[in-house]
């Protein structure tokens, strides 16, 4: 089964350095549409704390000095692979061939607009997917990997099954929010109608894999993982 890039952006937690006092609201937004945690800052001292202690795949940074570049090279020093989207309207040559250096996904101009933004989102998501940095934890325990399709815990992996890996990326896409049974039968088994015994039956085998107390049920409502 292929992860979708969608699925890949809403396991990961991202980093935006901002030069402002706040981020727009606007970008706030999208990025809660796309990301399970988005961390912001206009502090470099702030933000280096955040990337070395949130578990960051993805870093988007403005920059209009050369300070960002600093820490970004800083990153780059201990991390080869995470991506970097820069978004910036910098003319400045010296910083522009620093960028560039830096290997980043993509430069987004400001202000910023919607489609070349997914654009560099989704070359991120690819990035992440060729380099297997792919992995959620929940319910304290519990590490997923989205390339491998394994569930790993004290130092035991377990392989998930193609059904029982859709339903996982589901519950995890909603960052423990519910997700109502029709929804649930509608994304892993489509179209064909699914009997109770073998709804039930799904869940009892995953349970059995990422533990009892990993997936509640809210009666009437629907499923949620326990992501904390």
């Amino acid at each position: 089964m292929k992860t979708s890039l969608r699925s890949i952006l809403q396991a990961s937690n991202v980093l935006y350095i901002d030069q402002e006092e706040s981020v727009p609201i606007n970008i706030q937004n999208s990025l809660k549409i796309f990301f399970s945690n988005t961390y912001y800052t206009n502090n470099i001292d702030t933000a280096h704390d955040i990337y070395l202690q949130k578990n960051i795949s993805l870093i988007i940074s403005e920059i209009n000095n050369i300070n960002n570049i600093k820490l970004l090279k800083l990153i780059r020093k201990y991390n080869h692979t995470i991506p970097i989207i820069i978004v910036s309207n910098i003319q400045d040559y010296n910083i522009i061939l620093q960028v560039i250096r830096l290997q980043v996904i993509d430069l987004v101009s400001k202000p910023i607009k919607i489609d070349p933004f997914i654009y560099a989102l989704n070359n991120s998501a690819k990035q992440l997917l060729r380099e297997g940095n792919i992995i959620v934890k929940f319910n304290k325990q519990y590490i997923y990997s989205y390339v491998n399709k394994t569930v790993s815990i004290n130092k035991k992996t377990i392989v998930l099954t193609k059904n029982e890996s859709k339903l996982l990326e589901l519950l995890l896409s909603k960052n423990g929010k519910v997700v109502r049974k029709e929804e649930i039968e509608n994304y892993i088994w489509g179209e064909i109608i699914v009997s109770t015994s073998a709804f039930k039956s799904l869940f009892q085998r995953i349970k059995a894999k990422v533990g009892k107390d990993s997936i509640s049920n809210k009666s009437g409502l629907g499923y949620y993982l326990q992501m904390n």
